[in-house]
């Protein structure tokens, strides 16, 4: 995630006061958070919750254990979900998602 380092001038993490180790973007009708499991479906234990915000952006500076492998979901406004069927091992969704595979969507 080189453009959302404290190394670019451009950064949000410049602003913010540091680097994020998971980011992303639903586009959409946005969503209310993504957690990330350590099983599919939301199972296993819960790893983290990040927020998301009012232009759909969600975010951490802090070091987040994902190179264990983790399974995002997606938790819409309704509360409803949308699962990640497959493990990652790395924070930055937007590497994959709108480039080799489908944009992160709520809706």
């Amino acid at each position: 995630m080189t453009c959302h380092n404290s190394g670019s001038d451009l950064s949000e993490a410049v602003r913010e006061g540091g680097w994020w180790y998971v980011a992303g973007t639903v586009k959409g009708d946005y969503g209310k958070d993504i957690e990330l499991w350590t099983g599919p479906n939301r199972t296993g234990e819960l790893v983290y919750s990040l927020q998301i915000d009012r232009s759909g952006n969600f975010y951490s500076a802090k070091i987040i254990p994902v190179n264990k492998g983790v399974y995002p979901t997606l938790i819409k406004k309704d509360g409803t979900t949308k699962h990640m069927s497959t493990i990652t091992v790395i924070g930055a969704c937007t590497s994959c998602h709108g480039e080799t595979t489908d944009a992160i969507d709520s809706n």
